[in-house]
């Protein structure tokens, strides 16, 4: 996971001026999330342009101009409070905002819909291979990864979804 995030991040300084990195600690993986951060903000100490966020929270907050972006895995809340938990905490940088979004993953498949109260919640595909309680529980997604670019004024302007097959096609 170290290398595979170091050269995520490694690739995004080719283009970005600053990256910010977020590793949202999940139900399934608490301790090795946390060792996960630690590790990245010992590789990039020296980096001035990454700033490795901290997951000792449940949720992280980004300010992107007129985009305000909740990152959280997930478990143990539901939607409604999801959107309550961020326009209380993040109650300023809402003021501030008008594209505002709560990105997580713990359901582990495309979901999204806006919520009464103005913020889109969306979950992803797992990148993860099933396992043998999922499968046995009926489960099965997807393998793909999204890629999301937010303008700093229009908000979201383009999305890319490239399925694990495709990405492996073309190492």
């Amino acid at each position: 996971a170290g290398s595979l995030i170091r050269y995520c991040i490694d690739k995004m300084l080719t283009k970005f001026s600053v990256v910010k990195a977020i590793n949202a600690r999940g139900n399934h993986d608490k301790d090795a999330a946390f060792a996960l951060n630690m590790y990245l903000g010992a590789v990039y100490e020296k980096e001035p342009r990454v700033i490795v966020l901290g997951n000792d929270a449940k949720f992280n907050f980004l300010e992107f101009g007129t985009n305000l972006i909740m990152v959280t895995h997930g478990d143990g809340i539901n939607a409604n409070r999801m959107a309550g938990t961020m326009t209380k905490i993040a109650a300023e940088a809402w003021g501030r905002t008008k594209f505002r979004r709560i990105w997580q993953g713990h359901i582990h498949h495309k979901q999204a819909f806006e919520h009464d109260s103005g913020v889109t919640i969306e979950s992803f595909h797992t990148l993860a291979p099933i396992d043998s309680w999922h499968s046995d529980s009926g489960y099965g997604a997807e393998q793909r990864v999204t890629m999301i670019t937010l303008h700093r004024d229009f908000g979201e302007v383009n999305r890319m979804s490239p399925s694990l097959q495709m990405l492996r096609a073309l190492k």
